[in-house]
């Protein structure tokens, strides 16, 4: 088990993973964990836009919890 002194290292060390990793256009397939997607969106309580609650050209990983929760099941 890490101990707190070794998580800040580990935290670094999969931030320099992830800047590092190339992706590439793929077309005719559902995106799925590991995938990063760039997508435009307007978060709702109760059919209601809320403030803040928008993005246009985000960019996320696929299963990497970028999201709050609830948006991973919409």
């Amino acid at each position: 088990m890490p101990t707190s002194r070794t998580a800040p290292s580990t935290r670094r060390f999969r931030e320099l993973v992830d800047r590092s990793t190339s992706f590439e256009a793929e077309d005719g397939r559902a995106a799925g964990d590991g995938d990063r997607v760039t997508m435009d969106f307007v978060g709702k309580i109760d059919g209601e836009a809320f403030e803040g609650g928008a993005g246009e050209g985000v960019t996320l990983v696929i299963g990497q919890g970028g999201f709050i929760p609830a948006s991973r099941t919409a």
